[in-house]
């Protein structure tokens, strides 16, 4: 599978891509907590931002992030950026 692949490669700038790249994808198949492993994986903060921003975008329900993604986000040690987040 592509995540195992991925997960054995030496840390550089295309693993970093393509960490933050299969978070957005999770993200947009709404498979949290996947999205969010990888998410804190990315070690670049401007790219871990961005994908960071667009799980959350994608789990704002107008008011709140929806609990499934709080908890994610809390597994994978990125509680504090979740609670934090607001849309633009």
């Amino acid at each position: 599978m592509a995540c195992e692949w991925l997960a054995q490669q030496p840390d550089n700038i295309t693993r970093e891509f393509a960490e933050a790249t299969m978070a957005k994808r999770f993200a947009i198949a709404e498979l949290w907590p996947g999205a969010m492993t990888w998410a804190s994986g990315v070690e670049n903060v401007e790219s871990r931002i961005q994908s960071l921003k667009l799980i959350f975008n994608r789990s704002w329900d107008g008011t709140v992030l929806r609990p499934e993604v709080l908890e994610a986000a809390e597994a994978a040690g990125l509680g504090e950026a979740a609670r934090a987040f607001r849309p633009n």
